[in-house]
């Protein structure tokens, strides 16, 4: 699985994931700035994921509390608001899906 595949998974049927090449085409070329100015965080959360880029979480924690009206604790409780799992180890498949 690529990068922006996981950035933009929009779910998991049996081991295939379900990827949106709509959230492909916004996310594509985004730096994790980029995607943070955008307001882009589950993308931006995924992508500290599965980067494994623990240098980056706190900065992902500081500026979501700046802007939200509901502070996270930690990088954690930002990946459970969003909803997003750690990276799967092996996908048996991509299956992309329009919009």
């Amino acid at each position: 699985m690529k990068k922006i595949e996981f950035m933009s998974t929009i779910g998991y049927q049996g081991n295939a994931a379900l990827v949106s090449s709509k959230l492909i085409k916004m996310y594509k070329g985004l730096t994790l700035e980029q995607l943070v100015e955008k307001g882009y965080y589950r993308a931006a959360v995924a992508s500290v994921l599965f980067d494994k880029a623990s240098d980056k979480e706190q900065y992902l924690v500081d500026t979501y509390n700046k802007q939200a009206s509901v502070e996270v604790r930690n990088f954690l409780h930002l990946q459970r608001v969003y909803g997003v799992p750690e990276p799967p180890e092996k996908i048996g498949k991509i299956q992309k899906i329009k919009g």
